[in-house]
């Protein structure tokens, strides 16, 4: 739900930016380890289930999921924008102290804060706001260029 001013968004702008389109995403960890199901999932698709130790530092790891809207692994749908058509994204962090992530557009800049970047900060419970004009066609990444995210 975005709320604005009156008079500063209609049916063909956003926030009164001109924006045509708008997205919302939202960086998050998905930690698996304080699932309800673990111990189910565990049972369920381990081959050795009592051979697993919930406490190994690699068990931990691999049930951390690096998520945008809750899609993993560059399988987000449905960004399609215009080139040369302003748009905004509404970007935001959920989580706890390990969700921090630094929101990376390849091939594009936009404004933020009067600032122009390619790469935007975000802590848990942040919205940021960010206007893009894109200017090249074709198929481009958002990525969080936290080292530890990129795996």
């Amino acid at each position: 739900l975005f709320v604005c001013n009156l008079g500063t968004a209609d049916e063909t702008t956003i926030e009164g930016t001109g924006a045509a389109n708008a997205f919302a995403l939202m960086f998050s960890i998905v930690d698996e380890n304080f699932s309800w199901y673990l111990d189910e999932n565990i049972k369920t698709f381990c081959l050795e289930p009592d051979t697993v130790d919930k406490e190994d530092d690699g068990f931990q790891t691999s049930n951390r999921m690096h998520a945008i809207n809750g899609y993993i692994y560059g399988n987000l749908p449905g960004l399609e924008m215009c080139a040369d058509t302003p748009m905004s994204w509404h970007l935001f962090g959920m989580g706890s102290e390990i969700d921090i992530h630094a929101a990376y557009f390849y091939g594009h800049t936009f404004t933020s804060r009067d600032q122009r970047a390619d790469v935007i900060g975000l802590f848990p419970a942040t919205f940021i706001t960010a206007e893009m004009t894109p200017g090249s066609p074709g198929r481009w990444l958002i990525t969080c260029q936290v080292n530890e995210h990129l795996r």
